[in-house]
């Protein structure tokens, strides 16, 4: 008989641990982590069941397939909230039957308003569409060069891209650094783009990036908190050289190019070599310009990797998939960056477990 339970870790860490060590190889991998399980999957603000939100096919007394749910609430473009998931970590055993991925996800979109997904696997991208879901195309990659010589070290060719600025404007304005979430903040609905998003709230903010049990997440603020510049400082596994990833923006997009400018100024002194930005909504080309940012060609022979633990050109892209009764009503507009869903996770349980 096979059935369907929310985690529970006294009944299923055992199972789990199985489970993972067959699907996912590498024994230090991320969702070995009671800690990090627990903070994805139940201390989510958004979650109100008061349970685990990672589901499990269970046939007798083995895990066969797992579908992790991240819950939040959508306001859509017209101002109307409603409830909202990222699917993540489906995964499903070879030697199961077919269709147990499916199932999951179908009782997803029925139970849900707008499902979104950035990130699918080719499998996951075959079962989502299959289920009515749309491609809503790629997420955009803007990037900023801090040290051309350093960023070199990070591209797939022997020379940099093309058309990368280096020596920007370099008016900073009012901006304000801290690694604790501001008192003063851009209200939950700002965000920069007309574009369906999740609530960007400060339970969200402090659970999702205060609250990081990995990560140290830095505040850029503008103004009186008129804007807000989430981001993080990533060291390249095995290369003495660090990355500036900004995985969140909120607020008047006119604050964003101060906000980079006195990003980039900030990190002269490090060892940085570039600064990216993944966005869903494409950003003028006005604002890209005050910036310094220059739109990435995913595509291109010669670029920079996109993964760094380790250094990795395969993956070109973040496809974006759009799903559930509310889809058609944001026409596929839906404000998604890397800090949305799991798309800027730890690798390492012994780095969430270390921290703890």
């Amino acid at each position: 008989m096979v059935k369907i339970e929310n985690y529970i870790p006294e009944k299923h860490a055992g199972m789990l641990d199985v489970f993972l060590r067959e699907v996912y190889p590498n024994p230090d991998y991320v969702m070995h982590s009671p800690r990090f399980l627990r903070w994805q999957y139940l201390e989510n603000p958004f979650n109100e069941t008061g349970e685990y939100t990672l589901k499990l096919v269970i046939s007798g007394n083995e895990i066969i397939g797992q579908m992790g749910i991240i819950p939040v609430r959508v306001r859509l473009p017209d101002g109307g909230i409603v409830t909202g998931a990222y699917p993540v970590n489906l995964i499903v055993r070879k030697q199961a039957a077919p269709g147990f991925g499916a199932l999951l996800m179908r009782d997803l979109l029925r139970t849900c308003d707008l499902v979104v997904n950035p990130g699918s696997s080719l499998a996951g991208l075959k079962i989502c569409v299959g289920l009515g879901m749309r491609d809503a195309g790629f997420l955009h990659r803007y990037l900023r060069l801090v040290n051309p010589e350093l960023a070199a070290r990070l591209c797939s060719g022997d020379s940099l891209p093309p058309g990368l600025v280096f020596n920007a404007d370099t008016d900073v304005g009012d901006a304000t650094d801290s690694d604790r979430l501001p008192d003063r903040i851009p209200a939950a609905e700002n965000i920069p783009f007309h574009a369906a998003s999740i609530m960007r709230n400060r339970d969200y903010l402090l659970w999702r990036y205060q609250n990081h049990p990995a990560f140290d997440y830095r505040f850029l603020t503008a103004g009186a908190g008129s804007a807000l510049l989430v981001y993080r400082l990533e060291a390249v596994l095995s290369h003495e050289v660090s990355v500036c990833r900004i995985v969140d923006y909120m607020g008047n997009l006119d604050a964003l190019p101060g906000l980079i400018n006195a990003l980039t100024s900030s990190l002269n002194d490090q060892e940085i070599a570039l600064v990216d930005f993944f966005s869903s909504v494409e950003i003028p080309q006005a604002v890209l310009e005050n910036a310094g940012l220059v739109c990435e060609t995913p595509d291109a022979e010669n670029r920079f990797a996109s993964l760094f633990q380790p250094l990795d050109f395969r993956k070109l892209a973040i496809r974006l998939l759009v799903g559930g009764k509310h889809a058609d009503s944001c026409n596929l507009d839906v404000y998604v960056t890397k800090g949305d869903s799991d798309q800027d996770r730890p690798n390492s349980a012994r780095l969430v477990e270390n921290r703890a």
